[in-house]
């Protein structure tokens, strides 16, 4: 009886250690994503490019085959109507969890540098103006429905080059919980709106 305390013990520390995500993004370039959790640490975007087999030897090329007769096309599937109900419930569903689980993530060391250049002087003070309302915008917005840090934000204009630059590093956590918290909610509602539309 003890061990099974002690199991249930570890399996519900190890559910409370967040998953640990990490973005990093600069102009011009793909972003970098990693996820870690305890000691393991993955890649997620872009992949690791695999090692390259050594090219193997050719061989002789046998002779093409005739090639096969053309096969009559099939008729395509119509939709039945009766499925589009069970995909509004899967949406609904999915909206719902999707929500939860955007609530339950922490957002925190965000930080945007961004450098403002354009062709002349004049392009650049407007691109400069444009830029810090956009930036302050999308903040204002979403710290209304995210659980966001207050971020480092420095937009700087440079009159003197023709091309600007932008570096975007955002950390996030969620705990295993709220995302089979989040799970449970989508299930839940799915089975919910599948019974109201039988009845």
């Amino acid at each position: 009886m003890i061990w099974v305390l002690l199991v249930l013990a570890l399996l519900v520390g190890l559910l409370a250690v967040p998953w640990r995500g990490e973005v990093l993004w600069r102009s011009a370039s793909l972003p970098r994503i990693t996820v870690r959790w305890l000691f393991l640490k993955a890649r997620v975007f872009p992949r690791p490019e695999k090692k390259r087999k050594k090219p193997k030897k050719a061989k002789k090329k046998k002779p093409a085959p005739a090639a096969p007769k053309p096969e009559p096309k099939k008729p395509k599937k119509k939709i039945d109507p009766s499925n589009l109900g069970l995909v509004v419930d899967v949406l609904a569903s999915v909206k719902g969890a999707a929500g939860f689980l955007l609530r339950n993530i922490r957002f925190y060391n965000i930080r945007l540098d961004m450098i403002v250049a354009k062709e002349n002087a004049a392009e650049t003070a407007i691109a400069y103006g444009k830029a810090n309302a956009m930036v302050y915008g999308a903040y204002a917005t979403a710290k209304n429905f995210l659980r966001i840090e207050p971020p480092e934000i420095y937009i700087r204009p440079n009159f003197t080059a023709g091309q600007g630059d932008t570096i975007l590093e955002v950390h996030g956590k969620l705990t295993p919980w709220a995302a089979i918290g989040s799970l449970i909610i989508g299930i839940i509602t799915f089975i919910k709106r599948s019974r109201k539309a039988k009845n």
